[in-house]
């Protein structure tokens, strides 16, 4: 096991590091080996202040590729779109209740494969979740958000799937994990693979205004 320890002089007259190396140097440390580390990380601490903040401390062990937003081409296949969506929501880490606000969940003109879409992509999560809430702008296709309740309650009678209104929102933003964490489409979901759109994680501060914004509007 490896300690990084930091030391800070007291004296500003005193040469550190070479001093304080000295002044170990007279201890017998047995079988350890005590070695200067400047930068033990390959990160300045205002860096990893900022990669904490945005990204939990996971960010700082996991390989930069987990990190990134995901690129979702013009054309992508629902089977790309559904695996694409499931590696960020496995980052996010789907608790008992998914918040997805999006104004077009339930949109006019959807196409034939949209509902399944849908249900491919949180059945994964169906045996954590207890609710689902989700929030649309006040104008919403009625039959596609009554098969999409049929289809998940089927799998899971006794899921509770709340729906509201607000058109208070542009993006589209998908929070879970004690509403600490989500993540943001750069299109509703029956658009992925209809034009190039991102996905990528929120900020927990973001996140945590989200939140908050729901909470005061009573939509969560």
């Amino acid at each position: 096991m490896t300690i990084y320890l930091k030391v800070v002089s007291k004296d500003e007259n005193h040469s550190y590091p070479d001093d304080f190396l000295e002044k170990v140097d007279e201890f017998d440390w047995g079988n350890y080996q005590v070695l200067k580390v400047d930068e033990p990380f390959g990160l300045q601490e205002h860096e990893i202040v900022d990669i904490l903040l945005e990204r939990g401390i996971t960010a700082l062990i996991e390989d930069n590729d987990s990190i990134n937003e995901q690129l979702v081409r013009q054309n992508e296949t629902t089977d790309k779109i559904v695996k694409f969506m499931h590696r960020f929501l496995d980052k996010v880490g789907i608790d008992n209740e998914l918040i997805i606000v999006d104004p077009y969940f339930f949109p006019d003109n959807a196409p034939n494969d949209y509902v399944k879409l849908m249900v491919d992509i949180i059945s994964k999560y169906i045996s954590s979740l207890t609710t689902l809430k989700v929030i649309t702008k006040s104008s919403y296709n009625n039959a596609v958000k009554t098969i999409f309740k049929t289809k998940l309650t089927n799998l899971k009678p006794t899921l509770v799937i709340e729906h509201k209104h607000s058109n208070d929102f542009h993006d589209r933003f998908w929070i879970s994990n004690n509403r600490k964490k989500g993540i943001i489409t750069g299109t509703s979901l029956n658009g992925l693979g209809n034009k190039y759109a991102l996905i990528d994680r929120l900020k927990i501060t973001d996140v945590r205004e989200i939140v908050t914004v729901l909470n005061n509007g009573s939509l969560i």
